[in-house]
Parts: structure tokens; C-alpha cells; sequence
């Protein structure tokens, strides 16, 4: 059993690695290309161009991430389930250090334990969704901004 849950501790700790990874990656991405658009020596036409390559990316990030997220929730359920045969496993012969085991799970019933702040994964997720946003607002004040030059030269 030992075996078991130490594998599932590690795919689980493998993906939520990759969730952060992907994480980092994307938002340095997108901070340079924002960077980038938002220079006074961008022309019009490539803050378009970075607008509509910024919502592909976030729209990638965002399904990307909202996956990972599954995954790692997938891993905790499995883990949710093990855990209590695996600290059984534990206390055969160690009765003084039962309630001490007890208190110890991890995944087992954790829900609801911590309500306080947000969760994590939950802003990795809406982080995407922020530059989404920025983006698209972007693509619409530099759409403005050429049309308003074609009108008024």
C-alpha cells in the first residue's frame, strides 16, 4: 500500500507541477507580448496583431490550465481513497500514535477544512481569463484608434 499511495502522491505532485509550469510560462508570454502592444513604438496594426495572438494564447492557456486542474483533482480523489488503508496500513502496532494518524490525512475528508483565501488553482485559472480581457479590450481601442485616424486625418 505503501507503493500505491506513494505513487499516486507523486503523479498527483507531477501534474500539479505542470499546471504551475504551464502557469508561468503563459503568463510570461503574455507579460512580454502586453509589454510589447502597450509601447508607444508599436505600431497600430501589430498592437492588433498581438491583441488577436494574445486571445489565441489565453484561450489555449485557459483550456490547458482548466485540464491540468482535472487532472490534479483526479489524482486528490484517487489519493482520497487510498489514503485511509494506507494510515491503516500505518497503525498495526502502533496504537499510541494513532490519534496522531488520525489527525494526519491529507486528502481523506479534507473538504471544507480551509475557507479562508482563495484556491490557488482557481486563480491559475482566472488569471488567463484577466489577460483575456485585456486583450480583447486591446483589440477594441486599437481597432478605435485606426478608425479614428481613417476619420479625423
Amino acid at each position: 500500500m505503501k507503493d500505491l499511495y506513494s505513487f499516486l502522491l507523486q503523479g498527483r505532485e507531477h501534474d500539479s507541477k505542470r499546471f504551475w509550469d504551464i502557469f508561468v510560462v503563459m503568463n510570461v508570454i503574455n507579460g512580454a507580448l502586453f509589454g510589447l502592444a502597450f509601447s508607444n513604438l508599436t505600431v497600430d496594426i501589430l498592437k492588433i496583431l498581438a491583441a488577436v495572438l494574445g486571445i489565441g494564447l489565453c484561450v489555449l492557456w485557459a483550456g490547458i490550465e482548466r485540464r491540468m486542474d482535472a487532472w490534479v483533482k483526479w489524482w486528490e480523489s484517487i489519493l482520497n481513497d487510498c489514503e485511509p488503508h494506507y494510515l491503516k496500513e500505518l497503525q498495526n502496532g502502533l496504537s499510541e500514535r494513532d490519534e496522531f494518524l488520525q489527525k494526519l490525512e491529507v486528502f481523506h475528508n479534507r473538504e471544507g477544512k480551509i475557507v479562508k483565501g482563495f484556491s490557488t488553482r482557481v486563480v491559475g485559472i482566472l488569471v488567463p481569463v484577466v489577460f483575456l480581457v485585456g486583450w480583447l479590450f486591446l483589440l477594441v481601442y486599437s481597432q478605435f484608434l485606426i478608425i479614428r485616424q481613417f476619420l479625423c486625418p
